[in-house]
């Protein structure tokens, strides 16, 4: 979703069957690789639960950096607010997954 003048907002979500075989990896990468290139993308937004730092360490693999925003956020899955960290990557700093 674009949230703003070629800044975009990154979210994801990996079913139980397929965490931990590369597929968010690989999925963020081709989206930001798309945002960057294709959309003229400057900056993506993202944020992980704090609970779930794998999905953090997607995030840094792909450059994004941590903002030091902490927020609560409603989650569907966990039925109510949990604290979510904002991370930011610029286009230059984008680091595609192999």
């Amino acid at each position: 979703m674009r949230t703003g003048s070629a800044e975009f907002e990154l979210g994801y979500w990996v079913g139980a069957r397929a965490r931990g075989q590369g597929v968010a990896t690989l999925a963020a990468s081709a989206i930001s690789h798309y945002a960057f290139e294709k959309l003229d993308g400057k900056t993506i937004n993202a944020g992980y639960f704090l609970d779930n730092p794998a999905s953090g360490r997607v995030l840094t693999k792909l450059g994004f950096k941590p903002t030091g925003e902490i927020l609560k956020i409603h989650s569907l899955a966990r039925d109510g607010k949990v604290e979510t960290a904002r991370l930011r990557l610029k286009q230059p700093a984008f680091s595609p997954a192999a």
